[in-house]
C-alpha cells in the first residue's frame, strides 16, 4: 500500500531523470579518445544553442524578469539524455527545430483553443514514466522486460544482433527515454503541413526524406517505406502506408505521431539491425500510436501504454499564450498556466490526484470565458479514458482524476462554476 504523498512537478522530474542523465552511452563507438572529446564537446555546444534559443523565447515573454528561467534545467536534462546516453545525435537538430517552432505556433497557427507547450512538457513525461516503471521494486520494468524479450527474439535471431553486455531492463529503460523525449518533436512538420491548404495534396514523406532528388524517382514514401522493409516496426502490422494516405483527409492532425516514428527509425543514421536501431523501433511503435483512439492499438504494446498514460498525466506547467487587445491598438502576450502542480495522495493501492490551479482571479476569468472555455465535465472526459487504461496493465496504479476534489484550490472549482 502506498504511504507517501507523490507531488508531480519539476522538482520531481529533475530528481526521477538524474541516474538516466548519468548511465553510460547506449552501444558506444570504438571512436578514439580524442574523437570522443570532440564528439562530447560538440554534442554539449549543440545543447548550449538548443537553450540559448529556448531562453531567446521565452525571454521575449518573460523580459521584464532578470532571473534566469527554470525550465532551462528540464531541458538540459532532456538534451543531455538524447545526445550523451542514447547517443541519437540526429535527433537534436529536430529538438532544435521544436524549439524554434514552438513559441512561434503558440500565436500564428491560431487554435481555437489554446495551445500549448511541446518545449519541456516531453521532458516531464519522460520523468513521470521512468517513476512508474521504477516503482513497487521495478515490478513493471522487468515485466515490460519480458515481453519485449519474446516479442523480439525472431527479429534478433534472424538479423544476428548480439545485445552484448546490456540487459533488457536496459534496453527497455533506453526506449522509454526516448519514446518520452522524443514523442512529440516531429511537431514542426506538423505545423508545416497545416498551416497552408496548399500542402493538402503534397507527400508528407519529403518533409523527412534524406534525398530530395529520391522522391522525385520513386515518391518519398516508397522511400521511407523501403527503409523499413524486414524491420521489427513493419512486423507490427501498424497500417503505415494507410495512415500516411488517410494524413489530408485528417488535415494532418496528430500528423507528428506517425512522422516522428518514422523520422525516427527511417531516416537516421543507426543501422535499425543494431542495438540502437532496436531502441529506436521499440521507441517508434510507441510514439506512431499515442494519439490513437483505439485503446487496442496502445493497451497492446507496453511502451506505447506507457508513453499514453504519461503523456496525459501531464497537466501541470504548460504554458499557453494568451493574446489581448492593446490599448495601443496592437496586441498583448502574456503565458499563463493552468495547473502548477499535482499531488498523487494515497488511496487503497492506488492514489487520488488533485491538481491544483491557478488562484489569479485574471487567470480564471480568461479560462473561463471563449475560446477557452474551462469546464470540469470537459477535464474529466479524457481522463476517463485514463483510468480506464491504468487499469489494463499489471504494474500501473489506479489514479482516479475524475472526482471534483481532484481539483485544488476550492476557489478555482466555485469560480468555474458559477
Amino acid at each position: 500500500m502506498n504511504d507517501e504523498v507523490v507531488v508531480l512537478d519539476d522538482g520531481f522530474v529533475l530528481q526521477q531523470l538524474t541516474r538516466p542523465a548519468n548511465m553510460r552511452e547506449l552501444a558506444p563507438s570504438s571512436r578514439r579518445e580524442d574523437e570522443e572529446r570532440a564528439r562530447h564537446a560538440s554534442l554539449q555546444e549543440h545543447v548550449k544553442k538548443c537553450l540559448e534559443l529556448f531562453d531567446q523565447h521565452r525571454g521575449f515573454h518573460y523580459a521584464a524578469s532578470p532571473k534566469p528561467n527554470p525550465e532551462s534545467r528540464l531541458l538540459r536534462r532532456g538534451l543531455d539524455i538524447v545526445g550523451l546516453t542514447l547517443g541519437f545525435e540526429s535527433a537534436l537538430d529536430l529538438l532544435e527545430r521544436v524549439i524554434e517552432s514552438d513559441w512561434l505556433a503558440h500565436v500564428d497557427l491560431r487554435k481555437e483553443k489554446r495551445y500549448r507547450d511541446h518545449i519541456t512538457h516531453p521532458v516531464r513525461v519522460t520523468a513521470i514514466g521512468w517513476w512508474l516503471l521504477h516503482r513497487a521494486d521495478e515490478f513493471l520494468i522487468r515485466q515490460m522486460a519480458d515481453h519485449y524479450r519474446q516479442a523480439t527474439a525472431p527479429y534478433l535471431r534472424a538479423h544476428r544482433i548480439d545485445l552484448g553486455d546490456t540487459g533488457w531492463t536496459t534496453l527497455v529503460a533506453c526506449a522509454w527515454l526516448a519514446a518520452g523525449l522524443l514523442h512529440d518533436s516531429a511537431y514542426p512538420f506538423e505545423y508545416h503541413l497545416r498551416a497552408g491548404a496548399q500542402l493538402q495534396e503534397a507527400d508528407a514523406l519529403r518533409l523527412i526524406a534524406a534525398h530530395p532528388e529520391s522522391f522525385k524517382r520513386r515518391g518519398a514514401a516508397r522511400v521511407v517505406l523501403d527503409r523499413l522493409g524486414g524491420s521489427w516496426l513493419q512486423q507490427q502490422k501498424l497500417g503505415i502506408s494507410e495512415r500516411l494516405a488517410a494524413l489530408p483527409g485528417k488535415k494532418f492532425k496528430h500528423s507528428h505521431a506517425l512522422l516522428g516514428a518514422l523520422v525516427h527509425t527511417a531516416s537516421t543514421p543507426d543501422p535499425l539491425a543494431s542495438l540502437r536501431g532496436l531502441v529506436r523501433q521499440l521507441a517508434a511503435r510507441a510514439i506512431l500510436t499515442h494519439h490513437d483512439s483505439d485503446d487496442q492499438a496502445i493497451a497492446s504494446d507496453p511502451l506505447a501504454h506507457l508513453l499514453f498514460v504519461a503523456d496525459n498525466l501531464q497537466f501541470w506547467g504548460r504554458p499557453f499564450v494568451h493574446t489581448s487587445p492593446d490599448p495601443s491598438g496592437g496586441h498583448a502576450l502574456r503565458t499563463l498556466v493552468e495547473c502548477r502542480r499535482v499531488e498523487l495522495e494515497p488511496r487503497g493501492e492506488g492514489y487520488l490526484a488533485r491538481l491544483v490551479m491557478t488562484a489569479e482571479k485574471d487567470d480564471m476569468a480568461i479560462l473561463k470565458d471563449p475560446p477557452y472555455a474551462w469546464k470540469f465535465e470537459e477535464f474529466c472526459k479524457p481522463n476517463r479514458r485514463l483510468e480506464a487504461l491504468l487499469a489494463k496493465r499489471e504494474g500501473l496504479p489506479t489514479i482516479e482524476l475524475t472526482h471534483e476534489e481532484c481539483i485544488r484550490p476550492q476557489e478555482f472549482r466555485d469560480y468555474m462554476g458559477s
